[in-house]
């Protein structure tokens, strides 16, 4: 996912290109993503490289109910402008001591890498519960059988004694908070 922009930043403000990402996987220490596609938009602004996108992806997690294997087809996008380290090339004036962030720089190749971008839009659309199916009925917390396959014999509790100060409220009855 390395673009070489260098003769994007020799064109006036306002100029852009486009690419696409077809096929591309990033492999990280969390996780990995395949299957990596999108557009990709770069504009050339007067001191960096707007980078918008749209990227699809596809991840493997486990099912917060039952803890099968389940695929994650995820979609993100991406707006992040890059600051390049050659910024004699982009006859903006331009101030060297400016501290950008470090990840989101055009190279001395004047070559933009978004894999860092990537990464961390497909990690931001990773549901935080992800489910195997909407209807996945779980684990049995008593015995842990998956109920999806089976039927658990397993008495379970109406109500846990924490909440019963709580059963007899409800909406209806007028009952407020405060």
């Amino acid at each position: 996912m390395i673009f070489n922009v260098s003769g994007l930043m020799r064109e006036p403000m306002g100029a852009s290109r486009r690419f696409d990402l077809e096929s591309e996987r990033l492999e990280t220490e969390y996780g990995d993503f395949g299957d990596i596609s999108g557009k990709v938009r770069m504009l050339r602004t007067d001191r960096t490289i707007l980078v918008t996108a749209e990227v699809f992806g596809v991840a493997k997690g486990d099912c917060a109910r039952c803890l099968e294997h389940v695929r994650l087809d995820l979609e993100a996008v991406i707006e992040e402008e890059y600051y390049p380290l050659n910024a004699d090339l982009m006859e903006a004036q331009s101030n060297k001591t400016e501290s950008y962030d470090q990840v989101f720089r055009i190279d001395e190749w004047n070559n933009i890498d978004l894999s860092e971008a990537v990464r961390q839009s497909l990690t931001g659309a990773i549901p935080i519960a992800p489910l195997c199916k909407p209807e996945c009925k779980g684990l049995c917390p008593v015995c842990s059988l998956d109920r999806n396959t089976d039927a658990c014999a397993c008495r379970q509790p109406a109500l846990d004694p924490r909440w019963a100060a709580l059963a007899g409220i409800s909406p209806d009855k007028g009952h407020s908070v405060g």
